[in-house]
């Protein structure tokens, strides 16, 4: 009965979330450079979707993408390398993508591109540790470590045990007519996030004149008490919830 009360409370609405700290715990968990090699794997993921969702993406007609347009899917994902060996995972994978009738230059002046993680719409909190820098005059982060607290509760703005709690890597590439962030989570505080490696990618579209956001990312993750959520449940979390963090960057501008 309580997991289908947190369902329900996914459609109402809170007006706005004060930004909290919680802080990294360094002390249970850090970064070594092997943990940076994760373009890799994220790209594997994005290898391997299916044609007919590519097609469908590929030739969405413009009204459509305004709206968003969301596909889930449950895959065989290589997560990481322990020991020479791959660790592959049923996972349930989303891809979102939504168009911003914002010029490029425009949104990436006007939003950071590093900053795309305390900007997701249900963020109660985190930080943001920047491991290195671009050597160019601009010194933007292309490496740092993220904590990011996220309710599922749209109506609660504090701490519950329904809270997704994660710490990530993130590698950030910065291109002419395009700005992509890659992740994976490495940590969880709460345990409520078991796996999560993915990337979102900010491009250039009609010339320059709007830009295409898109989401595409692997999931395992986990109810109160560490047992794991059925992939029907996560598919349908996925597919509401990075829809309404690109609106949510939508509305930023």
């Amino acid at each position: 009965m309580r997991y289908l009360l947190a369902v329900l409370l996914l459609s109402l609405s809170l007006t706005s979330m004060a930004y909290k700290e919680y802080p990294i715990s360094l002390d249970l968990w850090e970064p070594t450079d092997e943990d940076w090699n994760i373009v890799p794997i994220v790209e594997r993921i994005h290898s391997n979707l299916s044609s007919v969702i590519r097609g469908r993406l590929d030739y969405a007609r413009r009204n459509k993408l305004l709206k968003g347009i969301s596909y889930t899917y449950e895959q065989e994902v290589l997560e990481k390398y322990e020991n020479g060996q791959a660790v592959v995972k049923p996972m349930s994978v989303e891809i979102s993508r939504m168009l911003i009738e914002v010029p490029f230059e425009k949104f990436v002046e006007n939003f950071k591109t590093a900053d795309w993680g305390i900007n997701l719409s249900q963020i109660l909190g985190g930080e943001v540790l920047v491991y290195e820098r671009e050597s160019n005059e601009l010194k933007r982060p292309v490496r740092q470590l993220e904590r990011m607290v996220l309710t599922p509760f749209s109506c609660i703005d504090g701490d519950t045990a329904f809270n997704m709690d994660m710490t990530k890597v993130e590698v950030i590439k910065y291109e002419k007519l395009r700005h992509t962030v890659y992740w994976r989570v490495m940590f969880s505080d709460n345990k409520s996030t078991e796996s999560d490696v993915g990337s979102v990618e900010f491009r250039s579209y009609e010339s320059g004149k709007s830009i295409l956001v898109t989401f595409h990312s692997a999931h395992r993750l986990n109810l109160p008490g560490e047992i794991p959520m059925p992939h029907f449940l996560v598919r349908s979390y996925l597919k509401f919830f990075f829809l309404k963090h690109i609106e949510n960057y939508k509305k930023m501008m």
